[in-house]
């Protein structure tokens, strides 16, 4: 995966600046589909700063996050899509910040 494709797609999709995005953690799974095909597919978290926590909000709520606006940005950068398995969130800390 590229890292860094991947956070511009998301700041693109969130409408920030690439410094208010932050991936915290990638990790791959493999599961067996049948006897002779292996899936593999990979986790993203990420985090993105916001100002306020009515705009987290706004961004919750606008579909920045959605499976196609997120899927449209990631093309744009030459990425594949994504199954979205986690819708984001809200939650509060010391720098207010955006979790899928």
């Amino acid at each position: 995966m590229n890292a860094s494709a991947a956070s511009t797609a998301v700041a693109n999709a969130a409408g920030t600046a690439l410094d208010n995005v932050e991936i915290t953690a990638v990790s791959a799974a493999n599961r067996r589909v049948s006897r002779m095909l292996l899936e593999t597919s990979i986790s993203v978290d990420f985090r993105v700063k916001v100002n306020s926590e009515a705009q987290a909000t706004q961004l919750t709520d606008s579909g920045a996050f959605s499976e196609a606006t997120l899927n449209e940005r990631l093309e744009a950068e030459g990425l594949p899509a994504v199954t979205i398995t986690k819708a984001a969130t809200v939650t509060k800390s010391a720098a207010r910040r955006l979790e899928p």
